[in-house]
């Protein structure tokens, strides 16, 4: 696999970190930013199965993926794919692995990563430390919300990422995502349908 590739794969999967925007809040009123990344900052550890439609240009029609996504708190971020094929991707402290459907496994250490990859990291990583300031310095964020449902529009602000990236759009209903929408630059988009969390009970 070319670093080209396995970079496109990388960004393929850039929404798992967003999934961890499930946490446990309810309020009566309309739900602020200020809120949602509050309750965020308070998850130590959470998994989420999923189904995603991904809808790419070099297949004629949409491919469909089952998994399941992890977070640990403070930097561990997996997503495994289990069905068509298995494959993992793991963001663990300073480095990235991917676990391919044959096994093979490749890893790249994110100081030696493209600044488009690591710009998109450690904007995921602000977002699950609830942290406004850092994610607001890498994307534009747009965050609307009419009682318990919200949306929250995520636009790159540097050209590199923008080069991959052209926006991540979070729809959830009170205390759960329903979905996450990614566009890619080059048109590609996935859809990605979250179930209720599933805790660790830590």
């Amino acid at each position: 696999m070319t670093s080209g590739a396995f970079i496109r794969k990388l960004f393929g999967a850039a929404g798992l970190t967003l999934t961890l925007l499930i946490a446990p809040f309810a309020h009566a009123a309309n739900i602020t930013f200020g809120q949602v990344l509050g309750d965020l900052a308070n998850v130590q550890s959470i998994k989420v199965p999923f189904t995603e439609v991904r809808h790419l240009s070099i297949l004629t029609r949409a491919l469909t993926l089952h998994g399941e996504l992890i977070y640990r708190k403070p930097d561990f971020l997996e997503k495994r794919i289990t069905a068509p094929v298995k494959q993992r991707f793991t963001l663990n402290g300073n480095r990235i692995t991917l676990v391919d459907a044959q096994g093979q496994t490749r890893s790249i250490s994110l100081n030696m990563a493209p600044p488009a990859l690591s710009g998109i990291v450690d904007a995921y990583r602000a977002l699950l430390r609830g942290d406004r300031n850092a994610l607001e310095f890498n994307y534009w964020t747009t965050f609307r919300a009419q009682g318990r449902h919200w949306r929250l529009v995520l636009e790159p602000k540097a050209r590199n990422l923008q080069n991959y990236l052209k926006n991540v759009t979070i729809d959830g209903d009170g205390a759960r995502i329903e979905t996450i929408d990614t566009h890619q630059a080059n048109g590609d988009r996935s859809v990605m349908k979250m179930q209720p969390p599933v805790t660790d009970g830590k």
